[in-house]
């Protein structure tokens, strides 16, 4: 079973470097994909989302459901069946210094790569 965090501290901002570690490395990439669509798409349905990530329904929905638990997501069913489920982000990543970003994914040098 998956740990579920604090709900007092669920909606302040999380480093990256944090959400790396505590996450699994699906979610960790569908989180920071949640951060940057736009408000529509997160009012969709879990369905929409699953084709928007490119996941099957079932993995979208393990993924989601990660997230959910560990308090980086909020899932607020439809009012009736049939209505799409809204996701609401909880905890947003706060990047702090650049150095902690580029950690996480190296750079590359584009002169070289264009040769």
């Amino acid at each position: 079973m998956e740990k579920t965090v604090n709900r007092d501290t669920s909606d302040q901002p999380i480093s990256i470097e944090k959400g790396y570690k505590e996450l699994s490395h699906s979610a960790f990439s569908v989180w920071i994909r949640l951060m940057m669509v736009n408000d529509d798409e997160l009012k969709g349905g879990r369905l929409r989302m699953a084709k928007l990530l490119g996941y099957s329904d079932s993995r979208s929905d393990c993924v989601l459901r990660e997230l959910k638990n560990k308090g980086y997501l909020r899932l607020i069913p439809g009012p009736r069946n049939g209505t799409p489920t809204v996701m609401e982000i909880r905890r947003r990543a706060s990047i702090s210094g650049r150095n902690r970003f580029l950690k996480l994914s190296p750079i590359q040098d584009h002169r070289s790569a264009a040769r």
